[in-house]
């Protein structure tokens, strides 16, 4: 992540993709920059803000926008207390892209439930290269893509933040956000994409390699390292391993005696999709899972009898503070009873306390 000014050319040679997240202006160099990125083959996402003013982002960016900008559509703003009831959704969505395919399957509904309460217009354009991959409930267009030279250019013409949509905190932002990635990279969705946690996933052995490691997100190097001597690699074209958990994860390699990341085989390991069917659960296997036995304690057969004390001590102990309540109150009733008497008798008449 890095300001406006300090994108150049050095910085887009290390990038596959580049997000220009409400980005207003650039200077001139840059755009050069950026149009020979995307034109060797890199990605750019552009995502809509309040910095984006329409008419300098056209005359800036020019052929790299998949259309041209007309304007900006504010339906409400997210702090309104009806912000919910003005503010549009997706609803158009083209679920055979790559990008929303997984929203297709069970559960891919949280992709219209979040709020957008402003994003831009753009100019219809006959004969455009350009595809509409989304709009919104009111007709707006929601996600955009175009090629441009080997690359590609995606429009997000809402905010990627919560300034003008509240996608951020949405379930379907993750995977909507590395869809577009992965798409914008020109990354495949076969091996060296995604791993699923427990199951083999295949890494690849480049030639030359002696030794192959790779370090996932959990503990120090020595945990998180599971690597190949190169005995156990020859003749192997590529090597089984099983990620222990969620997250990214990167390979090292071994060639001619110096280590080196390879990024081109760095991968990601999610949860099986079925750890996420949100369909209805038949009720016959529900009675049958409640009507299993419990399972057995490993605790010490004290420590449950130990344990069950607390709710007796915690009852007595409420009583004790009822008990403590109902005698202030019975003295504040025959206190304020005696005032009431005191003021209600007539000026000369004996005290009760004082007749015989």
């Amino acid at each position: 992540m890095i300001a406006p000014e300090a994108l150049d050319a050095k910085t887009l040679a290390d990038c596959e993709v580049v997000v220009l997240a409400n980005v207003g202006a650039l200077q001139a160099v840059q755009v050069e920059a950026l149009r020979a990125f995307v034109r060797g083959g890199g990605g750019l996402l552009l995502s809509g803000g309040d910095r984006m003013d329409p008419l300098r982002v056209n005359a800036q960016l020019g052929d790299l926008l998949p259309r041209p900008l007309r304007g900006v559509r504010r339906l409400t703003q997210g702090d309104t207390p009806d912000a919910q009831l003005e503010a549009t959704h997706l609803d158009r969505v083209d679920y055979q892209h790559r990008v929303f395919q997984p929203f297709a399957l069970p559960g891919g509904d949280s992709l219209q439930a979040a709020n957008v309460f402003s994003y831009l217009l753009v100019e219809p354009q006959a004969g455009s290269s350009a595809r509409l991959l989304a709009s919104y409930g009111d007709g707006g267009p929601a996600l955009l893509d175009a090629p441009y030279g080997a690359g590609r250019v995606a429009l997000w013409t809402t905010s990627v933040d919560r300034d003008w949509s509240d996608f951020a905190i949405s379930k379907a932002y993750l995977p909507l956000m590395r869809g577009l990635v992965v798409h914008l990279a020109g990354r495949s969705d076969g091996a060296g994409a995604s791993a699923v946690v427990g199951q083999p996933f295949a890494i690849d052995v480049p030639d030359g390699a002696t030794r192959i490691a790779v370090r996932g997100p959990l503990g120090s190097l020595a945990e998180a390292r599971q690597s190949w001597a190169a005995t156990e690699l020859v003749g192997l074209p590529r090597v089984p391993f099983r990620a222990p958990a969620v997250g990214f994860y990167q390979v090292e390699i071994e060639q001619a005696g110096v280590w080196r990341s390879d990024p081109s085989r760095t991968f990601a390991a999610k949860l099986a999709p079925t750890e996420s069917d949100l369909r209805r659960l038949d009720p016959d296997a529900l009675a049958a899972f409640w009507a299993q036995p419990p399972a057995a304690s490993d605790a010490e057969p004290g420590a449950e009898q130990r344990q069950g004390l607390w709710p007796l001590l915690l009852l007595v102990a409420m009583l004790f503070l009822d008990l403590e309540t109902l005698v202030g109150l019975r003295r504040s009733f025959w206190a304020g009873l005696r005032r009431v008497t005191r003021a209600a008798r007539r000026p000369g008449e004996p005290s009760a306390t004082g007749a015989r």
